[in-house]
C-alpha cells in the first residue's frame, strides 16, 4: 500500500527533489535530510524534536565562566 508522506517532507521533495532523502522526520518536523543519522543522533533528534546537530552546538559549547 501507499505510505503517507508528512507535510514537510512533502514540501522538501518538492523543492528539493530526491536529493532531501533520506529523511527522518519527528512529529512533523524534518530532522535529518540527505543522510541518515547514527544512532545517538537519532535517539537526540526523537527525544528533542530538534534537527540533527541543533543540540550539539549548544551543548558542545563551553560555558563562560567568571572570576
Amino acid at each position: 500500500g501507499n505510505l503517507p508522506i508528512p507535510g514537510p517532507l512533502a514540501l522538501k521533495l518538492g523543492s528539493a527533489g530526491a536529493k532531501c532523502l533520506p529523511a527522518m522526520v519527528v512529529d512533523g518536523v524534518v530532522v535529518s535530510e540527505g543522510r541518515l543519522p547514527n544512532f545517538m543522533e537519532a535517539v537526540e533528534a526523537v527525544n528533542t524534536g530538534a534537527p540533527v546537530g541543533k543540540t550539539e552546538d549548544a551543548v558542545s559549547k563551553p560555558k563562560k565562566s567568571c572570576c
